[in-house]
């Protein structure tokens, strides 16, 4: 079909009078009959499609899918307050919305002048005015580092706000700058954000961004004293705190700093590390490493891993290459209840996989008597029961959710994964994702490896290969489950 039409486009092209005209009749002609949708009422539509899903992801399909069957959303309670108090700022967060997605096809698209031209804009709508983007460089005797920036004592009162999505526009033209090696223009940026109540959940990254900034500069003494100021900060958490205790370990020796920070020893402390070799199939840079294994067949690092733990002499473990996933579909089947909880401004359309808040601080603090409650009951040995109850309930329906995949794993290995994990281990994931959902819902170890031989046990490995390193989210992820007395270390694999 797609070659008699493009042989006819061809030949229509090849007719005597070529011109726009005559390539419009010809087109017309092979298409068929069309119909153009007034432009004033695509706008009002596409305006109305906004307003009612609150962002772009989602359209009007979405009714027809669930009238089908063909998609199923879970069953919670509307909200009934409004989203924005005029219209005004529905017009301004929709305006907001639509720049922000024009920054994300501009740097996908690797348009760094129209992606400096937007962050340019969101950054001079708070108060930040940057100047000449083709300057290279800017001289450290520039750089404001005052330490004195007052911590918001809560956050923005809703996510729906223009100044919310300005901020996080704004927040991608710092590495904008620190590319082009403006580090006291990245720095001026960063000091305005942190003055900012939006997007709390960013300061950490904020924080250490500022410290490394001023290394940049050559100003060491102010970086130790911006990290210490960032430890401070209540908002900085995971791994982010873990990377400003390390640099004021590292930078905070005599005769900077006599005393020795509490941390040190947390600093200090290193995962246990198992260590073997296997023949790579390739070795580029860039690329992600293959090896034969130990069937002789070319396997990723993580496959390989699986490999060696699952031989005798090893300990004979079962194990999955998860990444969080597995603890994903776990959290949501034990949390479900409170995810899915009625709270004011959570839920303003009837199909939501999450509630609006669920990435953000606000989560933990609306719903915290239930998640304590819940995390409780897990550590006392309910999970058994709570995810048989929902899965029974919401399988036969494959309810949508976020992070829940019902194909993916059945619901007798999420039991012996929790079994061998125990409570402890299992009521700690779960209070940490609900505490800070966004955070720690990456960095989790690689692999989840269990087995019931003599006795239930588990172990969780976080998979390296020759050139790979770890981050500061796994060191945070791996020191939580070594506090809750789960077994837990590091697999390196190395070429010969």
């Amino acid at each position: 079909w797609r070659g008699r039409k493009k042989r006819g486009v061809a030949a229509a092209l090849s007719r005597e009078g070529e011109g726009d005209e005559q390539i419009a009749v010809a087109v017309a002609q092979l298409i068929g009959e069309c119909v153009s949708l007034n432009a004033e009422a695509d706008r009002v539509l596409q305006c109305l499609q906004f307003a009612y899903f609150l962002d772009d992801s989602q359209g009007l399909e979405r009714f027809l899918v669930t009238h089908h069957g063909l998609c199923n959303y879970p069953r919670y309670e509307l909200s009934s307050s409004p989203v924005f108090a005029t219209r005004d700022d529905f017009v301004r967060y929709q305006a907001a919305c639509a720049k922000e997605q024009e920054l994300h096809q501009a740097l996908e698209s690797n348009d760094l002048e129209k992606a400096r031209a937007l962050v340019s804009t969101s950054a001079q709508a708070l108060g930040f005015y940057l100047e000449d983007w083709s300057r290279t460089s800017t001289p450290s005797s520039t750089a404001s580092t005052s330490t004195s920036t007052e911590f918001p004592k809560k956050p923005s009162p809703g996510l729906l706000t223009e100044s919310w999505v300005h901020v996080g526009i704004a927040h991608r033209g710092i590495s904008l700058l620190e590319k082009a090696r403006r580090y006291a223009d990245a720095i001026e940026l960063i000091q305005v954000l942190l003055g900012r109540p939006e997007q709390p959940s960013r300061r950490g990254e904020w924080w250490n961004r500022f410290a490394i900034d001023l290394e940049h500069l050559g100003k060491s003494e102010t970086s130790l004293e911006i990290a210490e100021t960032g430890l401070a900060d209540g908002w900085v958490r995971t791994g982010h705190r873990l990377s400003l205790q390390r640099r004021v370990v590292r930078l905070g020796k005599p005769p900077r700093r006599w005393k020795t920070p509490s941390f040190a020893a947390r600093v200090a402390w290193q995962p246990k590390e198992v260590v073997f070799e296997a023949r790579p199939t390739n070795s580029r840079a860039g690329t992600k490493s293959v090896f034969v294994g130990f069937d002789d067949e070319d396997v990723t690092v993580e496959g390989l891993a699986l490999q060696y733990y699952a031989r005798e002499d090893q300990g004979s473990w079962t194990g999955v290459h998860s990444e969080g996933g597995v603890w994903g579909v776990i959290f949501a089947l034990l949390m479900w209840d409170v995810i899915f909880s009625p709270v004011p401004g959570a839920f303003h359309h009837p199909f939501q996989t999450k509630p609006l808040d669920l990435d953000s601080d606000f989560f933990y603090a609306a719903r915290r008597e239930m998640v304590d409650a819940r995390v409780a009951e897990i550590e006392r040995g309910g999970w058994s029961k709570l995810l048989e109850a929902t899965w029974a309930r919401e399988y036969p329906r494959k309810t949508l959710c976020v992070g829940l995949s019902w194909d993916r794993y059945g619901l007798d290995q999420l039991q012996n994964i929790s079994r061998c994990l125990g409570s402890r281990g299992l009521a700690a994931i779960v209070r940490l994702l609900a505490q800070d959902h966004k955070h720690w819902r990456g960095g989790m170890p690689d692999l989840v490896l269990w087995r019931t031989d003599p006795e239930p046990a588990a172990m969780l490995v976080e998979v390296k290969g020759p050139r790979d390193s770890l981050m500061e989210k796994q060191r945070a992820w791996l020191m939580e489950f070594e506090a809750c007395g789960v077994r837990c270390e590091v697999c390196r694999i190395r070429e010969p």
